[in-house]
């Protein structure tokens, strides 16, 4: 399930990407918009839950440990 996700996201990403790819002028207000945007932000979120999920394996042994 966190392979599907990882590849959903990648998948939204390119489809953003491309959508903005002839906005992607090097001007200020340009980026001050596209962090505006909610379908980015919602994107930034979804991205860093799904690296939070494939790396949990990782830092669940110490969590458990320090909560118990």
């Amino acid at each position: 399930m966190t392979a599907f996700s990882m590849i959903a996201v990648a998948a939204s990403w390119l489809i953003v990407l491309r959508k903005y790819r002839h906005k992607s002028h090097c001007h200020s207000q340009v980026a001050v918009r596209w962090l505006k945007n909610r379908q980015i932000i919602m994107l930034l979120v979804a991205t860093v839950m799904s690296f939070i999920a494939a790396a949990w394996g990782y830092f669940e042994p110490t969590l458990m440990k320090a909560f118990m």
